[in-house]
C-alpha cells in the first residue's frame, strides 16, 4: 500500500489530503492520462508536472475524472482541514500531519508514505519527519519527504487537494468538480 500527501491552502486555511492507492501503477497511469490528454491539445506541451494552482479548470476536470475511474478498492482519501493555517509550517505541520495519519488510521507496519516537501531545506523536513514518527509512537514508520516532480503520487494527491479545497474554503469562482472523486472519500472531512 502506497499514500501521498499533500495540502492546498487559501485565505490562510489549509486542507491536507493523504491518498491511498493500491499500487503504483495507479499514480504513474492517471499522470500520464492527463500528460496525453493535454498533449492533444496544447501543441509542444512539455510539463512533467502536474501543478493544481497552475492549472486550468479544464485539466483540473479531467485529471479528477481520471482519478474518478478507480474504486475505492483501488483509491481512496482522507481529508483534514486546519483554519488558520497560513502556511506557518513551523507551527502547525507536525500537529496536522498526525492528525491527518491517525484520521486515516495509518499503521507503523504497512505503509511507504511520500510527503511533498513544503520547506526547501531537506533538513528542516527530516526534522519534522522524526517529530511526527515521535508523536505518532512510531519510531519505524516509513515516512519521507519526496519531490513532487519525480513522485507521481504527490502530483494526484495535489489535484484531490485542490479540489477539496476549492469545495471547502472560500475561493474564486472556479468549479471544484470534487463531486467527481467524493466517492473514493475514505472518511469524513475533518476540521481541526
Amino acid at each position: 500500500m502506497y499514500f501521498f500527501m499533500d495540502e492546498s491552502g487559501y485565505g490562510g486555511d489549509y486542507v491536507f489530503v493523504i491518498l491511498w492507492v493500491r499500487d503504483l501503477t495507479i499514480v504513474k497511469t492517471v499522470i500520464k492520462k492527463w500528460r496525453n490528454w493535454i498533449k492533444q491539445r496544447i501543441k509542444g506541451f512539455n510539463q512533467n508536472e502536474y501543478h493544481d494552482t497552475n492549472a486550468s479548470d479544464a485539466e483540473r476536470k479531467r485529471i479528477l475524472s481520471i482519478i474518478a475511474e478507480y474504486a475505492p478498492g483501488d483509491v481512496k482519501f482522507w481529508v483534514v482541514i486546519k483554519p488558520g493555517y497560513k502556511g506557518n509550517h513551523k507551527q502547525h505541520y507536525v500537529t496536522t500531519m498526525v492528525q491527518l495519519l491517525k484520521h486515516c488510521k495509518i499503521k507503523e507496519s504497512d505503509v511507504v508514505i511520500a510527503v511533498d516537501k513544503v520547506e526547501k531545506s531537506q533538513a528542516i523536513m527530516d526534522k519534522y519527519i522524526r517529530k511526527v514518527k515521535k508523536e505518532m509512537e512510531m519510531p519505524e514508520l516509513n515516512l519521507f519527504s519526496a519531490d513532487s516532480e519525480k513522485e507521481k503520487g504527490i502530483q494526484v494527491a495535489d489535484a484531490v487537494a485542490g479540489a477539496v479545497a476549492r469545495e471547502y474554503l472560500p475561493r474564486s469562482n472556479s468549479p471544484s468538480c470534487c463531486d467527481l472523486i467524493i466517492h473514493l472519500i475514505g472518511d469524513d472531512v475533518k476540521r481541526l
